[in-house]
């Protein structure tokens, strides 16, 4: 700590943080800031930002943005964090880790890096030393509480959700099933979490006792969810092996779109033609879509990114609805303001396991027979369906 250059020992030798910049993007400076602001007038196209080739500088894994809009990106595939500042300077924050993955700030600037099989979660203040570390088994996907300076992040081994409170404590949150590799965090506009498994490509909301299945990525049984972010109502997310772009829509269940994509490759232009190499971590800005590809170690952008685009459903059906009693010991009541409706429902456990289903109109739900705990009122009403939390008593 006492060197402004600071180097600490790892396990992989020397932990070098350097805060000054080592490769600027002079040569490449305006050519690539030049194309970007020109697809702005072309449309949804697809570009390469950062290329590997030419900076030296591999980005394979996580992303995301200051509130100076500085863009950071992990190697996983290496062992550094570098940063990307508006005026093009490409910097390395971080050398010498074994894994580098997640990304999050917290409210005073400090930069949390999971090292994943390095099993530390890294502290860098805003001055680029390093001010703390955690020792967390395997650590993923990371993310910091809206409310606070606490930080959420996951574990690839175990499949765990933890907290990381500011004064350093470690607290369990969920373990198991139905996490499954779980790696990516995204907050929507109201507030609301989500994660996403590598293994399995499910997404859920995330609740504080409590995680609700939202979709699943079409993939073959081997592909994996890089990670995910959100913009324009959406979440978007990567298929790692597929080399794929999806579009989750938050108001339906499953209800997932390719956005782009197709076979591997590494084709720039119109976003119908645009190949990727194993796209891998996301981050929205604006209209546009960065994304790291894992074998490339470049930046690829989606700009213009489609605000309009729909899914053939009908439009989202949001009635005021009354659900009483609730907590109950026997039966539910579903009363909608604009009279009485025919409905289809499911309830479901915690773990998403379906207990119950039927179709009422404005008679009480009998649940008499479920176990003490809390549950999902699912109701599906001319095609739209919603989720209601449901506590037995």
């Amino acid at each position: 700590m006492k060197n402004e250059n600071l180097t600490l020992f790892s396990s992989k030798g020397f932990l070098a943080l350097e805060p000054e910049p080592y490769f600027t993007l002079m040569r490449n400076l305006a050519l690539l800031f030049a194309l970007f602001f020109h697809l702005y007038l072309r449309g949804q196209s697809v570009s390469t930002f950062i290329d590997s080739s030419a900076t030296g500088a591999r980005i394979t894994d996580a992303l995301l943005f200051d509130n100076q809009g500085n863009l950071y990106g992990s190697d996983y595939s290496g062992n550094s964090v570098y940063k990307l500042s508006p005026s093009g300077i490409l910097s390395t924050v971080v050398s010498s880790l074994d894994s580098p993955n997640g990304l999050a700030f917290d409210s005073q600037g400090n930069l949390f890096i999971c090292d994943n099989t390095g099993n530390n979660i890294y502290k860098i203040d805003g001055s680029g030393r390093l001010s703390d570390s955690f020792a967390i088994t395997n650590p993923a996907g990371i993310i910091k509480d809206l409310n606070s300076d606490t930080l959420f992040f996951t574990t690839y081994t175990g499949s765990q959700l933890m907290k990381l409170t500011p004064d350093g404590a470690i607290l369990p949150w969920f373990s198991g099933s139905p996490l499954n590799g779980p790696v990516g965090f995204c907050y929507d506009d109201q507030g609301q979490l989500y994660l996403a498994n590598f293994n399995d490509r499910n997404i859920y909301r995330v609740y504080p006792d409590s995680l609700q299945y939202l979709a699943s990525l079409p993939g073959t049984p081997t592909s994996a969810l890089g990670s995910i972010t959100y913009a324009f109502g959406s979440i978007w997310a990567t298929n790692f092996q597929n080399h794929k772009i999806f579009r989750v829509f938050i108001d339906y269940k499953d209800s997932v779109v390719l956005y782009a994509g197709s076979t591997a490759g590494f084709t720039d232009g119109a976003l119908d033609s645009a190949k990727f190499r194993q796209p891998n971590g996301i981050v929205a800005k604006n209209d546009s879509l960065f994304i790291s590809e894992f074998a490339t170690g470049n930046i690829r952008i989606i700009a213009n990114i489609d605000a309009d685009l729909t899914i053939e459903k009908k439009p989202v059906f949001q009635p005021e609805i009354a659900v009483y009693p609730n907590p109950t010991s026997a039966k539910v009541y579903l009363q909608f303001t604009d009279g009485p409706r025919s409905f289809n429902y499911e309830i479901i456990d915690e773990q998403g396991a379906l207990m119950q289903s039927g179709q009422n109109e404005q008679s009480p739900i009998d649940i008499s027979t479920l176990e003490k705990g809390l549950y999902f009122l699912k109701f599906e009403i001319e095609g739209i369906s919603q989720t209601i939390r449901l506590l037995k008593s």
